[in-house]
């Protein structure tokens, strides 16, 4: 496999992109070898597995890069990362079509035995495959909060600064993300389950009233398992016992 550094990566795939949009129909065959080497491991990330170049999933991601070469524009941001998402959504759907389990989250595989990717110094384009993690766990985050009326700038505003305020507002989050019946009420009422933490937890109202937006963010980020931020909240006091 190849070990292009990203800014290496990138500076190829552009080129093919170019020559692909300027009719060199062959441009993407002539460096097929450098590009499949990162469309298997989005391909291995995506399923949780190794994947060669004999597997399904290998055929499926040689489609999805010749989908993503002819979609591409550049205001849809960095190549690779688009390039990794069309095929990530593509090996999705062809698990889904399969009624298999097929998502592992990234941040969350972990290969003991035979350490398919090695350290990042040994597979740079890892940092790529975890940039696209990242953008689409924010994407799957801002949609739930819509559903509550609730704007990442609300949260950027209305975060506690006091750190005992922050570890309370935390802790309230996990309380309610850790009782099943408090998860309901928020998920069907789009409220904070006052009540119930009062009667149960002695939760403080003040801060439950002031910090509702960032307590119910909070809460969604445990829900939804959202991965890329989870630490934020266990890092705090009360974040990481509680779920």
């Amino acid at each position: 496999m190849s070990n292009a550094e990203p800014s290496q990566l990138e500076k190829i795939t552009v080129s093919v992109w170019r020559q692909y949009k300027q009719g060199n129909n062959a441009a993407i065959e002539d460096s097929f070898d450098k590009i499949m080497p990162f469309c298997l491991r989005v391909c291995a990330r995506t399923c949780g597995r190794y994947i060669d170049n004999s597997d399904e999933e290998a055929s499926i991601a040689r489609m999805a890069m010749l989908e993503a070469f002819d979609k591409y524009e550049p205001q849809r941001g960095n190549l690779l990362l688009y390039l990794g998402y069309v095929i990530r959504n593509r090996i999705i759907d062809y698990k889904r079509s399969e009624e298999k389990r097929y998502f592992t989250p990234f941040s969350a595989f972990q290969n003991e035995h035979h350490q398919i990717w090695g350290s990042q110094e040994q597979d740079p384009a890892g940092q790529i495959l975890d940039d696209l993690a990242r953008k689409q766990d924010l994407d799957r985050f801002i949609t739930v909060l819509q559903q509550y009326d609730i704007e990442l700038q609300d949260l950027v505003r209305g975060s506690p600064r006091q750190k005992k305020t922050l570890e309370a507002a935390v802790s309230i989050a996990g309380m309610i993300a850790s009782d099943r019946e408090m998860c309901e009420y928020l998920q069907e009422k789009r409220m904070i389950p006052i009540r119930m933490l009062e009667r149960r937890c002695n939760a403080n109202r003040k801060i439950i009233d002031r910090y509702r937006k960032f307590i119910i963010a909070s809460t969604l980020i445990l829900i939804h398992d959202i991965q890329c931020l989870r630490p934020y909240l266990n890092d705090r006091k009360g974040g990481q016992s509680r779920v």
